[in-house]
């Protein structure tokens, strides 16, 4: 019986090695030994090997699917758990210090919450063209620094109603 367990076991390995389906050759190597004895005393038993191969076929049939219901089940759960990390990210963006928030896009922008989007828009233009790189370049390295920092607030801002109103 040993003998025939080291040549299951090393069928078993070379099926892992050379295959990606590892399941066969899994279900193999964790069979228990209660198990290949029951395959060798139906194997010595000529006259119920037909009745026997039936049966080993159904209960293959059965731990098949009973695999694929398992994978099925896993493959959901995990894509339940991206969806909820997914939120879980977003959640912590939209709360973080520095997250641009609609009242604070809308007093960078100088516009009401409620503005249209070619309001939104003309803003943007305004805020840009006042404080634009080109247009401070010969202003003091400070007017510089603190232009620079308007600029990617405004560009936030911008950012934060576009992606708010879809356009």
């Amino acid at each position: 019986m040993g003998q025939i367990w080291n040549r299951l076991s090393r069928l078993a390995k070379t099926y892992l090695n050379d295959t990606s389906d590892t399941s066969a050759a899994e279900r193999i190597l964790r069979s228990d030994d209660d198990e290949l004895k029951r395959i060798i005393e139906e194997l010595d038993n000529p006259k119920s090997n037909e009745h026997t191969a039936s049966e080993q076929r159904q209960s293959h049939e059965k731990q098949n699917a009973q695999q694929q219901n398992a994978y099925q089940q896993n493959a959901y759960q995990n894509a339940q758990q991206q969806k909820q990390s997914q939120q879980n990210s977003q959640q912590r963006q939209r709360t973080s210090p520095g997250a641009m928030t609609l009242i604070k896009a809308a007093t960078v922008l100088g516009i009401r919450t409620d503005a249209s989007v070619s309001e939104i828009k003309t803003a943007y233009k305004k805020k840009v063209m006042k404080f634009h790189p080109d247009r401070v370049a010969n202003a003091p390295l400070d007017e510089q620094a603190q232009s620079k920092q308007i600029i990617v607030e405004v560009n936030q801002a911008y950012q934060f109603f576009q992606q708010l109103k879809g356009f």
